[in-house]
């Protein structure tokens, strides 16, 4: 079949090619088998090969995948041994590379098959590598899901601020940073620009700061009041 894909195709040959190409993408790299045939459940979707780009294949391979790990758990856990698991490698390889506890490769770049080669791979699994026995897992993984902002990435972070200390009412008041003073004193002046306006433009009451004499009831002192806007009264 692979030869055969690679051979010269005609236009009207178009639906022939499709269903080909898909045939070995489905048994050699999304949903492979032990065996030499494609998997039964997986023919009818050989109908779809026109129209291809409609349909999600990725929930296909994961699904394939977890149907190839419980098979591949029950011969495991009863033997103690298993000869191989079903399922794209692929996947599993790029999402074991991904998630090292290492600096990430092109870190939320898609597809990330595309971000890897084989000397980064060989890089990443020798750092990931015991010696001299050559078990895996001497990194660690980390738990993290794509689409997330990654720990061992660079992320941009606010500058530190300035902050100044200013007396209020004998008080001490830490403020904000200079911006954030510059906004306040300019907020500060904006209103008093504002009363000072509101003030001019209220009309003119002739009774106000005016004067007014009242009699304490009790010491028989006199007191003068500004401000009231009573009239003056020869009580």
């Amino acid at each position: 079949m692979v030869r055969r894909a690679e051979e010269n195709w005609e236009e009207s040959e178009e639906h022939e090619f499709k269903a080909l190409f898909l045939t070995i993408s489905l048994h050699l790299v999304l949903t492979p088998t032990q065996g030499a045939r494609l998997a039964a459940d997986v023919v009818p979707a050989l109908c779809c090969a026109v129209t291809t780009v409609k349909y999600d294949w990725c929930s296909l391979v994961v699904r394939k995948l977890m149907q190839a790990v419980e098979v591949f758990g029950r011969r495991f856990y009863v033997d103690g041994y298993a000869g191989g698991c079903g399922g794209c490698s692929i996947f599993l390889a790029i999402f074991y590379l991904d998630r090292l506890n290492r600096n990430p490769i092109l870190w939320g770049q898609y597809p990330r098959i595309k971000m890897w080669n084989m000397e980064q791979i060989r890089v990443a699994s020798n750092a990931d590598r015991f010696l001299p026995n050559g078990d895996y897992g001497k990194l660690g993984c980390l738990d993290v899901a794509y689409g997330e902002w990654h720990p061992r990435e660079a992320r941009d972070v606010p500058l530190p601020q300035l902050f100044y200390v200013e007396k209020v009412n004998g008080a001490s008041i830490r403020g904000g940073g200079r911006r954030q003073r510059a906004e306040r004193e300019e907020q500060e002046e904006s209103c008093k620009r504002q009363r000072l306006c509101e003030r001019e433009a209220q009309p003119v009451n002739p009774y106000r700061c005016v004067p007014t004499i009242s009699w304490g009831k009790k010491s028989g002192r006199t007191s003068r009041d500004c401000g009231q806007g009573y009239p003056l009264s020869n009580k």
